[in-house]
C-alpha cells in the first residue's frame, strides 16, 4: 500500500486479496500490519483482513504506561466468580 505506483498497489492488492481468501477457506485467521493511513485501513477492511494492526490504530506505548492501562480495563468474569 505504501507505494505510489499503481502497478505495483493493484500486484499488491490481488496478492493480498488471494491470501486472505485462502487464509478465511482454510480457516486461519487474517492479521494486517503497518497500517498508517485512512486509505490503507479501508482498503484493509475491504479484503476482509480479520485482524488490524499499525501506527493508525494505535501508537507504541513505553513499559511505564502499561500497568495503568491494564489496570482500566475491567476484569473478565469466569463462571460466575466476582
Amino acid at each position: 500500500m505504501s507505494s505510489g505506483h499503481s502497478g505495483t498497489r493493484g500486484k499488491w492488492r490481488c496478492v493480498t486479496h488471494a491470501a486472505v481468501e485462502l487464509c478465511r477457506s482454510l480457516g486461519i485467521i487474517t492479521t494486517a500490519e503497518g497500517i498508517k493511513t485512512p486509505e490503507q485501513l479501508a482498503e484493509i477492511v475491504r479484503l476482509g483482513c480479520n485482524e488490524r494492526r499499525g501506527y493508525l490504530l494505535a501508537r507504541p506505548r513505553s513499559v511505564a504506561d502499561i500497568p495503568p492501562l491494564v489496570e482500566s480495563c475491567p476484569a473478565p468474569q469466569l463462571d460466575g466468580q466476582p
